[in-house]
This record gives structure tokens, C-alpha cells and sequence, in this order.
């Protein structure tokens, strides 16, 4: 079994999780992985029951993504003790956690501060994503890219042009032929 370490926490790679929805009969399948200190959905998998109906765009947009890691990191992430002076990790698993319990939420919250956190490549992406925008809406590109709420976008393409990717507001950006 492989760890992956999202804050304090080891997590077991990769992990599976699935539901089958009552209302449709359709099973959802993701996949979770530790990436860069965050875990991620890697894949999902959308069924229909034999017999059922198809899927749907609507059941693809209603994919719980967040609710599944979340739960994930509840159930399969365990305390990592330091030992050796700090030199190495040791996985403390511990049997019998309470569900919803203190540590349990304190994974999930690890959880969102791992989500918070870009890197230099994501800061990239975002200042990729916002100056190849050709609708006149970059934050909107950015927030549909990857997946968070305008605000948040606009905190992701602030942050990109701190770092010296995006030019400062109010550059105007190089038409064709003004390029050297």
C-alpha cells in the first residue's frame, strides 16, 4: 500500500469510493489519489443500471465530487507520527474510530487546507487559462477550469499576477502583428 501525506495525514492510494443513487439507479465510481500534498479525483465513472435509463448530462453535472473526498479523507486518512527526530514518518493507524469524530473532522479540515493551496503549476494554468480567454470573461474561464466559484477565481488570478504571470490590470494584452 502506498501513502500519500495531505497536511498531517496519510492517506492510502488509490482509493476507491462509489454510491448507487435510489432516484436513478445509476452507480457513481470515483477514484482518489494524493497529487502535490492535495487528494484528487483521478477518475469517474458513471453507470447505468442494466435496464435503466441512460445517463444523463444532468447526472454527470450532479457528480458529488467534493462530498466524496471529503468522505474519503474521513474514513481512510490516519494521523502520521513524526519520528527519529522528525527524519521519518510513522503511520499511527488507529482501529475503531468514531465516525464524525474529532478525528475525522480534523482530516477533513486538513483537507481544506490542502484544497486551498496552488502551486507554481497551477499558477501557470490560471494565468494560461485567463489571458487565452477570448469571451471578455477570464475569471469565468478560470472558475470553469478548475472548478470553484468566481470569487475564488478571482483570488486564483490575483495570486498568478503577484507571481509576475498575468500583467498588471490595465495592460492591455498584444494583438496580431504587435508581437516582436
Amino acid at each position: 500500500m502506498r501513502l500519500g501525506r495531505v497536511g498531517e495525514w496519510a492517506v492510502p492510494g488509490p482509493v476507491e469510493w462509489s454510491e448507487t443513487r435510489e432516484d436513478s439507479g445509476l452507480t457513481v465510481r470515483m477514484t482518489f489519489d494524493v497529487f502535490g500534498g492535495r487528494l484528487e479525483c483521478r477518475a469517474v465513472e458513471v453507470l447505468a443500471a442494466p435496464g435503466g435509463r441512460e445517463v444523463r448530462k444532468a447526472d454527470l453535472r450532479a457528480v458529488p465530487i467534493d462530498v466524496a473526498r471529503d468522505e474519503v479523507m474521513a474514513s481512510s486518512a490516519v494521523p502520521w507520527d513524526t519520528t527519529n527526530g522528525g527524519k521519518a514518518w510513522n503511520v499511527s493507524l488507529t482501529a475503531g474510530r468514531q465516525v464524525g469524530g474529532p478525528t475525522e473532522r480534523a482530516a477533513v479540515r486538513a483537507l481544506d487546507k490542502a484544497r486551498q493551496r496552488l502551486t507554481d503549476e497551477d499558477l501557470r494554468r490560471v494565468a494560461t487559462i485567463y489571458q487565452q480567454s477570448t469571451d471578455g470573461a477570464p475569471t469565468r474561464a478560470v472558475a470553469e477550469a478548475f472548478g470553484v466559484k468566481r470569487r475564488t477565481a478571482r483570488v486564483y488570478a490575483h495570486r498568478a499576477r503577484q507571481a509576475g504571470l498575468i500583467p498588471p490590470v490595465g495592460a492591455s494584452k498584444p494583438t496580431k502583428g504587435d508581437e516582436d
